[in-house]
């Protein structure tokens, strides 16, 4: 999981993605990957594809405090802007990525770390 993770961060922050929605998708992916790895290394294990089990890593990272509750907050705003984006084919606003780069770049690595 944890090198699947890294596969989409790094195409995310390359340049080569021009799609804000698709870079956003993919920064989402990284760092749900790395909470999945942080279950998985806890003996635990979420079906993300069953409703309702992106909000559980998500609680579950809060629980383990392995993020602050704004970094909880960011994740979980990806989480529902990602939804729109893949279900009802939303555009990520232009400057959604330039206004949270760097607050989603150090979440993620603290994602990475953890």
């Amino acid at each position: 999981m944890r090198e699947r993770a890294l596969e989409h961060y790094v195409l995310a922050t390359s340049g080569k993605v021009e799609s804000d929605s698709i870079r956003l998708t993919l920064l989402y992916t990284a760092a749900e990957q790395y909470c999945l790895s942080i279950l998985a290394d806890d003996g635990y294990k979420i079906d993300t594809t069953k409703p309702g089990g992106h909000l559980s890593f998500i609680e579950y990272i809060r629980g383990k405090k392995v993020l602050t509750e704004e970094e909880i907050s960011t994740l979980d705003e990806m989480r529902a802007i990602r939804n729109k984006v893949d279900y009802a084919g939303m555009k990520v606003a232009e400057d959604y990525l330039a206004r949270k780069a760097r607050a989603i770049e150090k979440m993620i690595e603290k994602l990475a770390k953890a």
